[in-house]
């Protein structure tokens, strides 16, 4: 079975000699070449057979972005991980989007790192936890902006919606804000349909869900 072909690419020649001897623990892993920069990498991935490019983002010369870009425009069937110490989710789409199949922080161990190599083998995105939290509240925290935003919510409609949390009725409510019980039955349709809620129960937890009860 032929050993796993392996380039690292990082501008520290202490971490490449540490990947080396994490790696080389494996007997089906074979770190066949090493770059300081996305420059030296480029060349190495364009002319040596590799199956996994581990590349770091802040290097000179040339950065893991732009390298792993072009890496994968004119090898897009090679696999490439990054292993850097941003977790920013800046980073990180910049990263996928570039081509990058999976992301690794250098804070992960030698196990995680041998796994994350495996999974990427297997065609399957392979990220750190942190990574994934990362991404995942990202998508959670835009989610929760676009339903806040798209609803338009009044200030007045905030008033009865932060009343009607309370359990009020519509009576209460229109005494607690000097409103008449119209105005307010009028508030809480408008609600009912900004929010798309069956019911009230609905609108609440709706509400909560996307942010605009805190």
């Amino acid at each position: 079975m032929d050993k796993v072909k392996i380039l690292v690419v990082d501008d520290h020649k202490i971490i490449r000699d540490g990947i080396k001897a994490m790696l080389g623990t494996d007997s089906e892993l074979e770190v066949v070449g090493e770059a300081e920069n996305g420059q030296i990498a480029l060349g190495l991935a364009l002319t040596k057979k590799l199956d996994i490019v581990l590349m770091d983002i802040d290097m000179p010369e040339m950065n893991g972005i732009e390298a792993t870009k072009l890496i994968k425009r004119d090898k897009p069937e090679l696999r490439i991980i990054a292993l850097t110490m941003q977790s920013d989710y800046s980073y990180i789409e910049k990263m996928l989007k570039a081509g990058a199949n999976s992301y690794l922080l250098k804070s992960s161990d030698q196990q995680e790192l041998i796994k994350a190599i495996k999974t990427t083998l297997d065609s399957k995105p392979y990220f750190s936890q942190e990574v994934s939290n990362t991404m995942v509240q990202k998508v959670v925290n835009d989610d929760a902006g676009k339903k806040e935003s798209a609803y338009q919510i009044s200030e007045r409609e905030q008033e009865v919606l932060e009343h009607i949390a309370q359990g009020l009725t519509n009576k209460e409510v229109a005494d607690a804000l000097f409103l008449s019980v119209r105005t307010v039955d009028t508030h809480r349709r408008n609600l009912l349909k900004k929010l798309d809620a069956k019911n009230s129960v609905d609108m609440v937890h709706k509400s909560y869900k996307y942010g605009i009860l805190k």
